[in-house]
C-alpha cells in the first residue's frame, strides 16, 4: 500500500516508464506509483525536498542529504547525420570543439560533464543551440542542424541504420555514470 514517486531523466523515461509501471503494478497491486521526468540536477533537488522518493540521476553531485548508489557507466557518443563519405568510427575528445553542438542548457548533467572535461584540456564546446528536450535534440540532429553528445540509448530504434550515427568519444573516453538517489532520511527510516 502507499504511493511511490520516481524521478527519471528523459533518456531513461522513454525506455523505463512502461516496464517500471508494469512491474510495480504486478508486485504491489494496492499501491500507486508516479513517474516524474526531469534533468538529473532537478531530480536530486526533488529527492532532497521529498517530491520524489527515489531518482535515477546521471553524474550526481554528492550531497549530505542524499544517499547515492552507483548503477552503471555508459559511453557517450557524438551523434550526427550519416555522411556520404567515410568517417572514423570514434571521435577523439580533442576534436569535439570542431562540431556545432545542440545541447541542453546548464545544469544538465551531460553538458556539465562535457564542459568540465574539455576545460581540463583547455578547450570549450561550440554550443550552437540549447534545447532541453532529448527527443527534440535528436530530431534537430537528424535535420542536419548540428550534433549531440548523448548515450547511444537516446537514439530511436533503428536510427543507426538510418540517417544518424553514434560515434563513441575516445582518448580519453567520455563516460556518464548513473546512480540511484534517495534521501538519507528515508534510508535511516528503513534501517531503523
Amino acid at each position: 500500500v502507499g504511493h511511490v514517486a520516481i524521478g527519471l531523466p528523459p533518456t531513461l523515461a522513454r525506455v523505463l516508464t512502461a516496464p517500471i509501471v508494469r512491474d510495480f503494478r504486478q508486485r504491489f497491486p494496492h499501491a500507486t506509483v508516479s513517474i516524474v521526468e526531469g534533468l538529473s540536477a532537478t531530480i536530486q533537488e526533488w529527492v532532497q525536498v521529498g517530491r520524489v522518493d527515489v531518482g535515477l540521476v546521471y553524474n550526481p553531485t554528492p550531497a549530505p542529504a542524499i544517499e547515492l548508489a552507483p548503477l552503471l557507466e555508459e559511453h557517450l557518443c557524438l551523434i550526427g547525420p550519416r555522411s556520404g563519405r567515410r568517417e572514423a568510427s570514434t571521435v577523439p575528445m580533442r576534436e569535439l570543439p570542431r562540431y556545432p553542438l545542440i545541447m541542453p542548457a546548464r545544469p544538465n548533467a551531460i553538458r556539465t560533464l562535457v564542459e568540465a572535461r574539455l576545460a581540463g584540456l583547455g578547450l570549450r564546446p561550440q554550443v550552437t543551440l540549447e534545447v532541453d528536450a532529448i527527443g527534440a535534440i535528436v530530431d534537430l540532429v537528424a535535420e542536419g542542424l548540428g550534433y549531440a553528445i548523448l548515450s547511444r540509448r537516446a537514439l530511436p530504434e533503428g536510427a543507426d541504420s538510418g540517417g544518424l550515427v553514434a560515434r563513441p568519444i575516445v582518448r580519453p573516453p567520455l563516460k556518464s555514470s548513473l546512480a540511484i538517489a534517495v534521501a538519507r532520511s528515508s534510508v535511516r527510516a528503513i534501517n531503523a
